[in-house]
């Protein structure tokens, strides 16, 4: 169901928590880099993708659940 506001993307080195496979796979690798190198934590592409689409304009001028007008 494509369209306009759908966007799909596949980061195949990603667990189903965006995380990559090498770090979730060893606990103590994963304290240490969320610690001290967080961002490296997930995927290649999907932090820039995040914030792609958190900066994106808003598709509609009044979001139902904002309480100003």
């Amino acid at each position: 169901m494509p369209g306009p506001f759908l966007h799909l993307a596949h980061y195949p080195d990603a667990t189903h928590g965006l995380v990559e496979h090498t770090v979730e796979r060893s606990s103590p690798r994963l304290t240490p880099t969320a610690l001290f190198a967080p961002r490296s934590l997930f995927a290649d592409g999907f932090p820039a993708d995040q914030q792609r689409f958190l900066s994106a304009p808003a598709l509609s001028p009044r979001r139902p659940w904002s309480s100003r007008g």
